[in-house]
């Protein structure tokens, strides 16, 4: 699926659509009244069955979430389960979450080891601590899956055991990599690593259900026959990899707590939502402990990160997409868990990312669309199909900035530089120049607005960033440090 999607973002390049990473408007503002419509008729008919999800032994819930609150949720209930669980899936229905458990052991290594992420792991873990193997695996690289742990081992054969491959070298995912995480905690903190995800974070975010031992029965959903088993099979020391339990509800509140910073300083969350390695492909990156994908959308990329889990019998999917403020939590329990939860995923990409394109393209063309004017210069601001807002005309003492422009860019008519602006933070904006792309060798597919920033300084003060300046009813006007000039919005 994703392959596909890549084949129209090579072509999007051709158009010269380049933005710097990140968000390219501000993050839009979820409605009340917002219904994706087609994500709900999609939904809807994966729960009605198909060829190829069995939904009469399926359960699943997807929950989203904006920077407030969850605006939707939908929930399948299979009409094939034990008795002893719930009857009916909601968003407090618990569910085992698998390998999403590696979120959590991730966080409270950033926020246990704040400057000491490249300390050797045998720092912390006595065993470990002559081990020449693992003399250059630290915590960094083992949260990033590129330590070369073996995926699957025992504590206590690791001492006998050679690397997967160089620490550094490449992403490998491993699940004992996280398990070696749980036992550094223990070995920093003194306490277990179970206690340290409560102290540092299930207590402070007020999640009661979210926990390492199985709740009562009747809490959760519980798959029929033998694999009833798997809801509370003790898998010893991999807990730290894959042992806890949430409910939609919970995980949704712990994903908004990382798109709003609520346990690490905003820096430190940026940093934290972004690739620490490729994968083979074109489309994607592995991070801490990131699955991530760049989904084609409107002639760019949008940076989905998720990280799958999977049980047998039980799997999720949480995602995060930063450019629009949402994440979304997937659960599934039964015969096809995982492929229900790969689904849904699958819907997040197609159906919920281009609607709230959409929604941020609405918003942004009617708050900052327009036309701005000063004494002697005026601008005017547009949504286009592009990324961000063009300005459409530019004109200074009545001639067109954008033949000055053109000269500066080595372009041969002002009709070939493009500028848009893309948001940076606390209303401050910056303006990148884009002109045609000539040949078909590397450096003619490769996006290299990210080295067009803050190119240009006027008396110290930078030329291409652009402030908006907010009031009561919006947008009224903007600040050009560089070009020492405000505008103000006219229309």
């Amino acid at each position: 699926m994703f392959q596909l999607l890549l084949l129209p973002l090579i072509a999007s390049q051709a158009l010269g659509y380049c933005p710097p990473t990140g968000p390219v408007l501000p993050v839009p503002k979820i409605p009340e009244n917002f219904k994706p419509t087609t994500l709900i008729a999609a939904l809807e008919a994966l729960g009605a069955g198909s060829a190829r999800l069995n939904t009469t032994a399926t359960s699943f819930s997807i929950s989203m979430t904006s920077l407030n609150s969850v605006f939707l949720d939908f929930h399948h209930t299979a009409s094939s389960k034990n008795s002893s669980g719930v009857k009916v899936v909601d968003n407090d229905t618990v569910y085992r979450v698998a390998s999403n458990t590696k979120i959590y052991i991730a966080l409270a290594i950033l926020l246990e080891f704040p400057g000491k992420l490249d300390d050797p792991v045998g720092s912390y873990i006595p065993e470990l601590k002559n081990n020449k193997a693992y003399k250059d695996v630290t915590l960094r690289l083992l949260a990033s899956h590129m330590a070369g742990v073996p995926r699957d081992e025992f504590f206590a054969d690791l001492a006998n055991d050679t690397l997967t491959s160089p620490p550094g070298e490449r992403s490998a995912y491993s699940n004992h990599g996280f398990n070696l995480l749980g036992f550094a905690l223990q070995g920093k903190t003194g306490k277990s690593f179970q206690d340290v995800i409560h102290d540092d974070i299930t207590a402070p975010l007020g999640l009661r259900s979210t926990t390492f031992v199985a709740p009562t029965p009747s809490k959760a959903i519980i798959p029929a026959g033998p694999s009833s088993v798997w809801y509370d099979l003790d898998i010893s020391n991999f807990k730290a990899t894959a042992g806890l339990y949430s409910t939609p509800a919970e995980m949704s509140t712990f994903l908004r707590s990382i798109l709003t910073s609520k346990l690490l300083t905003p820096a430190r969350t940026r940093a934290w939502l972004k690739p620490t390695s490729f994968t083979g492909g074109l489309n994607g990156a592995a991070g801490m402990p990131w699955e991530i994908f760049r989904v084609p959308v409107a002639g760019r990329v949008v940076d989905v990160y998720t990280k799958s889990g999977d049980i047998t019998v039980y799997a999720a999917y949480s995602v995060l997409v930063p450019e629009f403020g949402v994440g979304v939590t997937i659960h599934a329990a039964g015969a096809q868990a995982y492929r229900a939860t790969a689904e849904l995923l699958d819907l997040v990409a197609t159906k919920l990312v281009p609607e709230l394109e959409t929604l941020a393209r609405e918003q942004a063309k009617t708050g900052y669309a327009g036309t701005y004017t000063s004494k002697t210069a005026a601008f005017m601001l547009a949504v286009d199909a592009g990324p961000g807002l063009r300005i459409q005309t530019w004109t200074r003492g009545g001639k067109d900035v954008f033949a000055g422009l053109a000269v500066l860019r080595g372009a041969k008519n002002a009709s070939d530089v493009e500028a848009r602006l893309y948001p940076v933070a606390d209303g401050r904006w910056r303006m990148v120049m884009e002109t045609p792309k000539e040949g078909t060798g590397m450096l003619a597919i490769t996006c290299d607005s990210w080295m067009k920033v803050d190119q240009f300084r006027y008396a110290g003060l930078p030329v291409d960033e652009f402030d908006f300046q907010m009031g009561q009813k919006g947008v009224e006007g903007i600040q050009a440090l560089g070009l020492r000039q405000t505008f103000v919005k006219r229309a």
